[in-house]
């Protein structure tokens, strides 16, 4: 099943170790388990690269099964080696139990498959319910394209489309998202002339 929710959520599934700020606990409880600086997790299958996962600080607690990384970068490939999806941001926020996770800061999707890009500077993914939601006011920019290889030969035009909105939401089981706040965009076509 190839979507850009999916590949958001294969991406924390793989790598799910965490930067600890908001809960106020026992100090114990405050340092984490492991800590691991200018990290770079590379995941192989079939001895092939599958994803990788680059962090300037990574940082995991056991007590709650939380993980928090900051300045990430990450990319996931198909089984030819091709690259599917990429992706960064200053902080993210994981729990494997409850499968939340939490992008904030300056958040870049790339979707190579899907043809899709999504920038905004914060956003979530629950995994339970295969739901990736912003909040009400946040601003996220989609921008979709048409990939040039793939046209057949009695497709003459290519279109590409770049919106911004809020209120966004997004589902890994219809492959649908939408807006519920005001959005605008712009629509880009251009055609071949015989």
């Amino acid at each position: 099943k190839s979507n850009f929710c999916l590949i958001l959520l294969l991406v924390f599934c793989v790598f799910s170790c965490s930067l600890k700020y908001t809960e106020e606990e026992t100090p114990e409880l405050n340092i984490p388990e492991i800590t691991f600086s200018q990290a770079v997790f590379t995941r192989y299958e079939e001895g092939k690269i599958s994803a990788r996962l680059q962090a300037e600080q990574l940082e995991q607690y056991s007590n709650d099964n939380s993980m928090y990384a900051k300045n990430v970068q990450f990319d996931t490939y198909n089984k030819e080696g091709k690259k599917t999806a990429q992706g960064s941001c200053d902080l993210i926020s994981a729990n494997t139990v409850s499968e939340s996770y939490t992008l904030l800061g300056n958040v870049k999707l790339i979707s190579y498959e899907n043809k899709m890009s999504l920038v905004t500077n914060n956003i979530r993914w629950n995994g339970k319910n295969e739901q990736l939601t912003c909040g009400k006011n946040d601003i996220v920019s989609i921008s979709r394209w048409n990939d040039e290889e793939q046209k057949t030969d009695d497709e003459k035009s290519d279109t590409s489309i770049t919106m911004n909105g809020t209120g966004f939401s997004a589902s890994g089981i219809t492959q649908s998202f939408e807006f519920s706040g005001p959005v605008s965009g712009v629509i880009y076509i251009t055609e071949e002339k015989e």
